[in-house]
């Protein structure tokens, strides 16, 4: 298992001293004195330097792989009885690159079931996972499904115990060209994809939380609803995602618990509730016994969460503006509507976000998240106008294009003949989403997209796509417009 692979390294050094047994006698010739550098495998060498100098006369030779010879005839006398040599070489090595981790073999007991279905999947849940097999692990608490890629190879070994009932089995995990890098890469972590879902459906997983605070309590509630109480004047209600089981042995005490190791700790990074499931299913916020204040900070924390989530308040500060300009007043609309002065805030309170580059990746649907078009921007896989911009915070201009690498696009599919060109897929669910504004100009053939000019308000209408309706867009700039400096 492994690869062969060879390289050769410069400037090895061997520093062995000696010591002559007699003196050197003038005109005395030397023609018998030999000695030997360590063994080193595959070594070929360059040259050979003795520090002090060698008397006049006197040269060493290589006679074999490791073994050197004093010859000739000193023409000056020397006191010197220990010499260090220096021997410089070349070592061209020749090994195998192995996974650490893909190469160990995982041992499980009886009481976990493990079916590997060797059909290709073609109708994949995203499209990474296209031409994959799948790996259906089941144990005492459940059930996991692994989708295996098409050149990672599974051997199953049994093993003997006691008894039948204590025999377990055992899976070995290889590839089939290690010397490709992303089947390397691939080799580890489905081996590690593979213990941990063995590990979950045997013991589970279980994760410890405690609330530090004064009054800080925890409650669980009907409807599978998580009740925290942390210091504000209102509950923070989180529900509990499926798959997830919650305990509350204490009131400042939390315990989750699940089969799915990446699942459990979508509960703790979640608790911004804002994703794609909660956008769909959204409801205005309770404004029932809260004081204009709560409403306003409450609107401030929705809205943020879906603008701007990953820019902290002063940056955000620095971006927005109180002025709002004038609407272009167009005819057709209402009357009220005609005859306003101001365009409507739920546009251009956060219209400045969309001139930065990590948006308009968003929105050009190229990244499935503002923090995926983060990456992508900090990854240098965006160019701006054929330059590589490595800033998610830069501005575009109108008429300014930008460009992506096709393979880092995780919504463009590879087609089965490289001819032909990326299919555009989106990720299931994400359809209702999905929507360029008009303001930017998308080819997703040459993965290119133009901004075409800034978000414009008009009444009646609003260009900067945002989940949320006026009235809550509404309260959240008042929260900025008159928050005290």
């Amino acid at each position: 298992m492994g690869c062969l692979y060879t390289r050769t390294l410069y400037d090895v050094f061997i520093t062995p001293s000696f010591a002559f047994p007699q003196f050197f006698a003038l005109n005395e010739p030397i023609t018998s004195y030999t000695f030997n550098a360590p063994n080193a495998p595959n070594t070929s060498f360059l040259n050979v330097c003795i520090t002090p100098s060698l008397p006049a006369g006197l040269s060493i030779s290589q006679q074999h792989d490791n073994t050197f010879q004093l010859t000739g005839t000193p023409t000056e006398a020397s006191n010197m009885t220990v010499y260090m040599i220096t021997v410089k070489g070349s070592v061209n090595y020749l090994g195998r690159i192995l996974s650490h981790i893909g190469r160990k073999a995982i041992m499980y007991p009886a009481e976990v079931t493990i079916s590997h279905d060797t059909t290709p999947i073609t109708t994949p849940r995203i499209s990474s996972e296209y031409n994959n097999t799948l790996l259906t692990i089941k144990g005492p608490l459940g059930e996991h499904a692994l989708p295996i890629k098409p050149f990672v190879k599974l051997a199953f070994e049994q093993t003997s115990g006691e008894s039948s009932a204590t025999a377990g089995q055992i899976l070995k995990i290889a590839i089939d060209e290690p010397d490709v890098k992303h089947q390397r890469a691939m080799w580890g972590t489905t081996r590690a994809l593979i213990q941990n879902a063995i590990t979950g459906v045997l013991d589970g997983y279980r994760v410890p939380l405690r609330l530090v605070g004064v009054g800080y309590r925890a409650s669980l509630e009907e409807g599978g609803i998580l009740a925290l109480k942390l210091g504000f004047s209102h509950p923070v209600d989180i529900p509990i995602p499926h798959g997830i089981k919650v305990n509350v042995p204490a009131p400042n005490r939390i315990v989750l618990q699940s089969t799915d190791l990446q699942q459990r700790g979508l509960l703790r990074m979640s608790w911004n509730k804002y994703n794609l499931f909660n956008l769909a299913t959204r409801t205005l916020p309770q404004t029932n016994n809260k004081t204009l204040y709560q409403q306003k900070w409450q609107s401030k924390k929705d809205t943020r969460a879906y603008h701007g989530e990953q820019l902290n308040e002063r940056q955000f500060a620095k971006i927005f503006s109180p002025r709002l300009p004038t609407s272009n007043t167009q005819s057709g609309g209402s009357d009220a509507s005609a005859g306003s002065k101001h365009p409507p805030v739920t546009s251009l309170t956060f219209a400045s976000l969309e001139r930065r580059l990590d948006f308009v990746v968003f929105r050009a649907c190229f990244a499935p998240s503002i923090n995926a078009a983060r990456q992508l921007c900090v990854h240098g896989k965006v160019k701006v106008n054929g330059k590589k911009m490595a800033h998610p915070s830069h501005t575009l201009k109108p008429g300014d294009m930008i460009s992506l690498e096709p393979k880092s696009i995780s919504t463009l599919k590879a087609p089965e003949d490289p001819s032909q060109p990326h299919t555009f897929v989106p990720h299931p669910y994400s359809q209702p989403h999905l929507f360029v504004p008009n303001y930017l100009e998308v080819n997703y053939k040459t993965c290119s997209a133009v901004y075409v000019r800034d978000p414009m308000s008009r009444p009646g209408r609003v260009e900067v796509p945002s989940p949320w309706p006026a009235s809550v867009q509404a309260l959240a700039y008042e929260f900025y417009a008159r928050r005290r400096k």
